[in-house]
């Protein structure tokens, strides 16, 4: 069972810089699946920060990770994530749908190729979490919360304390969204003892609107 959780940040510094060097040496190492990889997590984070148009170069560099390796469930599901983002920055609803669904394809057949890697799961959980009502999702985020909630309580030592302070932030949105406020409010809770200091922490802090320690 794959228990390592990598961190879901991104290394701070000037974004644009970041990428040109990334790219190059992309450009320069063909085989590389590593700095592939790497360039799609980090276009996909900063799509989940609100930056417009990273999705289809996200998709496109993880599609090149997965060239050389296929089985990379992590690269799939954040191709899959990638796509809704895509998605959400089309500008026709039926382009939107489209890209949607096959997003939803993509993170699982990710969940199906390893579902015990928390990454993939917790990439599916928290992109379906803010996916409209009609696609369905519910049952898939609730259940991916639970097994990830149980991983975070059993080994977070092996997991890393960010990692499981993002999940205990989502999860408690998940709580909040499926009308459970006082689940919400303890997973919150348990998320900022962890480190009350952390990004995580602050965005606790902001989504529950209430004094935590």
């Amino acid at each position: 069972m794959c228990m390592a959780a990598v961190s879901l940040r991104v290394v701070a510094g000037d974004f644009e810089t970041r990428l040109a060097a990334m790219e190059g040496t992309a450009n320069a190492q063909p085989t590389n699946a590593v700095v592939r990889f790497e360039i799609g997590r980090m276009l996909h984070w900063e799509g989940t920060q609100g930056r417009k148009d990273v999705g289809e170069p996200a998709v496109r560099w993880l599609k090149e990770c997965l060239k050389l390796q296929p089985t990379n469930a992590f690269a799939r599901a954040l191709a899959g994530s990638s796509l809704t983002l895509q998605a959400r920055d089309a500008v026709f609803p039926t382009t939107r749908l489209r890209l949607v669904k096959a997003g939803i394809v993509e993170m699982d057949a990710a969940a199906r190729m390893a579902p015990d890697d928390p990454n993939v799961r917790f990439t599916r959980a928290s992109n379906n979490l803010f996916l409209p009502g009609f696609f369905k999702r519910d049952a898939v985020v609730k259940s991916d919360f639970a097994w990830l909630d149980e991983k975070v309580r059993g080994h977070p030592a092996q997991l890393g304390t960010e990692f499981c302070q993002w999940t205990y932030c989502f999860h408690g949105l998940a709580k909040k969204k499926f009308g459970d406020p006082s689940s919400a409010e303890r997973l919150w809770a348990d998320g900022v003892k962890l480190d009350p200091n952390s990004e995580a922490a602050r965005r606790i802090r902001r989504e529950c609107q209430c004094e935590l320690p």
